[in-house]
């Protein structure tokens, strides 16, 4: 205090001295506060994890395709079994050649697809998947998951019309 008293004594003004910088200290460093930066991370980390869905990634599915003429060596001609796959919301509805009525699921798709081979009396005859372009990845697949739980040798895909 003594060089506010030298001032006051000599008419200046008296500014006040803090003890910090009698002792020399220097002035802390400015931070912004972390807390609220910290509360949106944790919110923004919130979101994404509930709003992120778990999808298996699409891929290819192994198949051989016939080499050459397929109705070589048969005096018949084959007629290939379509199946046409409509959405019906979440679910397909499966049509299927020389059936009227549609197929609502996989297991009657399966059961539709072994009486028609007990009918034709083999497992050579081409099964061709026709998916409308509006319709789940996952029919489609389940499909040709059907055609070979019902050992079909011959199964192909090709666009709906």
């Amino acid at each position: 205090m003594a060089k506010s008293t030298e001032n006051m004594a000599n008419g200046g003004t008296v500014h006040y001295v803090s003890a910090r910088k009698k002792r020399g200290r220097p002035k802390p460093k400015m931070q912004p506060p972390l807390t609220p930066m910290i509360d949106v991370t944790f919110q923004l980390l919130l979101f994404f994890l509930l709003t992120f869905t778990f999808r298996e990634a699409e891929g290819q599915i192994p198949s051989r395709l016939p080499i050459g003429d397929i109705t070589k060596g048969h005096d018949v001609k084959i007629d290939p079994i379509f199946v046409v796959i409509r959405p019906a919301g979440d679910q397909a509805i499966y049509e299927m050649s020389g059936i009227n009525v549609g197929i609502h699921g996989p297991e009657e798709l399966y059961r539709t697809l072994m009486g028609r081979q007990r009918a034709l009396g083999s497992k050579e005859v081409p099964v061709v998947i026709k998916p409308r372009g509006d319709v789940a990845w996952q029919h489609v697949v389940e499909a040709f998951n059907q055609a070979i739980r019902a050992k079909f040798k011959n199964i192909g895909f090709a666009p709906s019309t």
